[in-house]
């Protein structure tokens, strides 16, 4: 078997027998968001393998709904952010809900699962019920200074990449050749590659310009031209390093703006960009979105004229893919990821906080990459 697939449909070809019954195939993850790049991992996940398989999504949360040809189970969890990763932390003592969903995945040919704390029940789930079992695993983030975040992300790495949760996978898929390489040595697990796909809806093809305009007036932007960042705002997606390039566009280029689209994660850590916002005296060229509805996000993709993003760590990065099929340059830190990703752009690196800025201006100013 090949170790590198372009998608899932290739990778589930090759594991199925040649002659079975529509197969049904569980595919589990802690938040089903299109706010989480996970969530719409998963949610491609179904997209793609429906048409030929059963497939159920069991989540904890989440505000997607079953892609057409799926069903979805919502196992539920706390709001509150801490209680909520608590939570997550101790799911495997909740025996009575865990042997309730055990018996319910008993049914399933396949589990596809997309980390802690679901890859628990996936594997209870392969040894009690004979499923094969397919773990999904992503390069754990970094960049947190808050120790109390960087100790529940040390467990979180130590359970998405070294216990026996990995270990113990019938297939572990990796969702680069960089995140396979830092699985390996982490844990000495080899895995296959393969790679994310986006939805067809970001295609520039797909969008007119009435709806491109309409966008626009919806974020109050008449002609300036429009530097993106899509990604959740936390403190390894480095967004403090993006307002410094910004204002040195911004020096150069005078009507232009910054549109980030993404949900506010960690409060604290958006109050600091805010304060480094006004600071700077750029707050009027900066445009927190929020959570965009799917709908929506392929418009703004069309609607900016560079996306950048100063992410230094990262397992894949769907929206550059995303950036890409819609057909803009990419402007990023040159980290292993982005080398396999990148494919309209510039690679800056990382750190270089002046070169990543001129590469900015360049594009804006026509030429592309």
């Amino acid at each position: 078997m090949e170790k590198k697939h372009k998608n899932i449909e290739e990778f589930m070809s090759e594991i199925l027998p040649e002659t079975h019954l529509k197969t049904k195939i569980a595919i589990m993850g802690s938040i089903f968001s299109g706010f989480d790049g996970i969530g719409r991992v998963m949610e491609m996940q179904a997209k793609n393998l429906s048409e030929k398989s059963n497939i159920t999504i069991y989540t904890l949360e989440g505000n997607l709904n079953a892609p057409e040809g799926s069903e979805l189970q919502i196992i539920g969890a706390p709001h509150n952010i801490w209680i909520n990763r608590l939570y997550r932390l101790l799911l495997p003592f909740n025996i009575p809900l865990i042997w309730r969903y055990c018996v319910k995945l008993s049914e399933y040919d396949y589990i596809i699962a997309h980390q802690y704390p679901l890859s628990f029940l996936a594997w209870l789930s392969k040894v009690f019920n004979g499923n094969q079992y397919i773990y999904w695993h992503y390069h754990t983030s970094e960049g947190y200074s808050n120790p109390f975040h960087r100790i529940y992300m040390s467990i979180i790495e130590y359970l998405d990449e070294k216990s026996f949760l990995v270990k113990k996978a019938d297939y572990v898929c990796s969702i680069s050749e960089y995140s396979r390489k830092e699985l390996k040595r982490k844990s000495g697990k080899d895995s296959y590659v393969v790679y994310c796909t986006v939805d067809p809806g970001f295609k520039k093809n797909n969008i007119t310009p009435q709806n491109v305009q309409r966008i626009r007036q919806k974020l109050s932007i008449e002609n300036e031209q429009i530097i993106l960042f899509v990604g959740r705002i936390n403190p390894a997606k480095n967004i403090q390093t993006l307002i410094k390039v910004f204002d040195e566009v911004k020096n150069a280029i005078n009507d232009v703006k910054l549109v980030i689209v993404g949900k506010i994660l960690f409060k604290k850590y958006f109050y600091e960009i805010q304060e480094m916002i006004d600071s700077l005296e750029i707050s009027d060229s900066v445009i927190f979105t929020g959570y965009v509805e799917e709908e929506e996000l392929p418009l703004i993709y069309a609607a900016c004229d560079v996306y950048a993003t100063c992410s230094v760590s990262e397992g894949f990065n769907l929206p550059i893919v995303e950036a890409q099929n819609s057909g803009k340059t990419v402007v990023a830190f040159d980290i292993p990821a982005h080398q396999e990703v990148v494919k309209s752009g510039y690679l800056i690196n990382e750190g270089d906080v002046d070169g990543f800025s001129k590469a900015v201006i360049s594009v804006l100013n026509g030429d592309s990459g």
